[in-house]
């Protein structure tokens, strides 16, 4: 059964795509199956020339999936998700997303799934839907853990159910993970 990370951040630029990158590099290293899958893409035509790009120039290994199961929905307009998916006349669905996810589990059975949010952990998908909805448990899915990417001086702050640690991202690129005290 797949184990799945939700890579998310408080922001855009935090840095969750070098940790996506650093998590597919760690798990490939050791010979495990990796998917990595960005719902949704904004700012390009091309998943590939993104996010999901980076992730596979320092992880090779990962697994080379259909682009419309690694990232259903890729925008041309760069912005929140569901301002692109406005502007391109489209809504973006949490069931096409949630299928995808389910069929990259049933058809390529990896050890690991990297999931990376779009933007910040508040972001909206749509008109109802923010992006953290994306990691609600459903009976038939995985558990998933939470990666949390911020600056160092927010994690005090910042509360997350479900979210039992979090990582910072240095300028110079040095990954710090902080573990979560239990209450």
């Amino acid at each position: 059964m797949s184990q799945t990370f939700f890579v998310t951040g408080t922001g855009t630029d935090i840095g969750k795509t070098y940790v996506t990158s650093l998590l597919a590099e760690y798990t490939t290293a050791r010979g495990l199956s990796t998917a990595v899958m960005k719902p949704a893409q904004t700012g390009m035509t091309d998943p590939r020339n993104g996010d999901l790009g980076k992730v596979k120039e320092r992880a090779p290994g990962i697994l080379d999936l259909p682009m419309e199961l690694a990232c259903p929905y890729c925008l041309e307009f760069e912005s929140s998700p569901h301002l692109a998916a406005e502007l391109a006349g489209v809504e973006i669905d949490l069931q096409k997303i949630a299928s995808a996810y389910s069929e990259i589990r049933k058809r390529f059975n990896p050890d690991v799934i990297l999931l990376e949010s779009a933007g910040g952990i508040y972001v909206p998908l749509n008109q109802e839907a923010l992006i953290n909805q994306l990691w609600v448990q459903k009976e038939e899915q995985p558990p998933r853990r939470i990666v949390l990417v911020d600056m160092p001086e927010q994690i005090p702050r910042i509360h997350i159910p479900g979210c039992s640690g979090y990582c910072t991202v240095s300028p110079a690129g040095s990954v710090t993970y902080f573990q979560k005290e239990a209450n």
